[in-house]
């Protein structure tokens, strides 16, 4: 038997070596390099002749007065939470509703909930974008007509930072009221018709049956999800541009600006690489966390009890 599984060893080797080399130029080696140039004062002033500073930018980013890390830090994980948990919320109760409804209703339903998901995102946020116009939106100008007065919505700060969680849910519904329907069809109608024997009306069953259930199968979804939102660059650089400026903010970072996108001004506007490589690292060991928990989790292998 050892001597079949020596056999097999060059083939073995022979397969995974181009992986592991993929993986090695293309993951590790530049993971690597980020990591060493954190620790440089690499910017456009020193690009050739850069200095090896130690932790320097770590101490900056923490401490420095014009450091917006925590303000960009804690609007990122806001963001992140109310773009993942609102659709969760609106996608189990359409898939809810949606199950139990004639099929005349439920298939054009369905059409309207797919609809952002059939549209490529960057066109849909575009779309919004145009919408959200102060002078020339469409929303603006339906408020016009109703004598309202228009609304800043890209140009506020606070405005912006809803304008981006309304984009960023109406893109992440259709995803969430899908799994969710395919979560609610799995369960038994044993489970259900029990509940009803007991004296639950529709509401108290979906409370305590159906929503459990979904949340607990949904659980992986929902942190792969966070890690999404957390690095979600597209919505945000192409809505507001991470803007508008921040009052108060002396470190360039815009009010809708998230860490990836900050990370972005940092390297191609401001040119301090040095610093935008150490955010680059802070963001890496952020999501890999994230990553682990989740791996972790899946690895208890919980039974389903249904």
């Amino acid at each position: 038997m050892v001597q079949k599984i020596n056999s097999k060893t060059p083939f073995i080797i022979l397969t995974l070596a181009p992986i592991v080399l993929f993986l090695l130029i293309l993951s590790v080696l530049p993971i690597l390099y980020n990591l060493y140039i954190s620790t440089t004062n690499m910017s456009l002033y020193h690009y050739n002749n850069y200095d090896f500073v130690g932790l320097s930018n770590y101490a900056t980013l923490f401490t420095s007065p014009v450091s917006d890390f925590f303000r960009v830090s804690l609007w990122n994980i806001i963001y992140s939470l109310v773009t993942i948990i609102v659709p969760f919320v609106i996608g189990v109760l359409a898939a809810e509703a949606l199950t139990k409804t004639p099929k005349y209703i439920s298939t054009p339903a369905w059409s309207l909930i797919i609809l952002p998901w059939v549209v490529p995102a960057f066109i849909t946020i575009l779309i919004w974008k145009g919408l959200f116009n102060y002078n020339f939106g469409a929303i603006n100008l339906l408020f016009e007509q109703f004598g309202l007065r228009k609304v800043s919505w890209l140009i506020d700060p606070q405005m912006a930072k809803l304008s981006v969680i309304t984009v960023s849910v109406w893109l992440a519904i259709p995803f969430m009221t899908t799994i969710a329907s395919g979560i609610i069809r799995t369960i038994p109608e044993d489970v259900m018709e029990a509940a009803r024997l007991d004296g639950a009306g529709s509401f108290t069953a979906f409370r305590s049956f159906t929503l459990p259930l979904v949340t607990r199968r949904m659980i992986p979804v929902l942190v792969l999800g966070f890690s999404a939102a957390f690095n979600n660059f597209t919505a945000i650089y192409l809505l507001t541009s991470g803007g508008p400026t921040q009052p108060g903010s002396i470190g360039g970072a815009g009010a809708t600006d998230i860490i990836i996108s900050y990370i972005f001004k940092l390297t191609l506007q401001s040119r301090r690489y040095g610093l935008a490589a150490a955010y680059a690292t802070i963001v890496f060991v952020a999501i890999g966390i994230f990553t682990l928990y989740n791996i972790r989790w899946l690895k208890k292998g919980r039974e389903e009890t249904f």
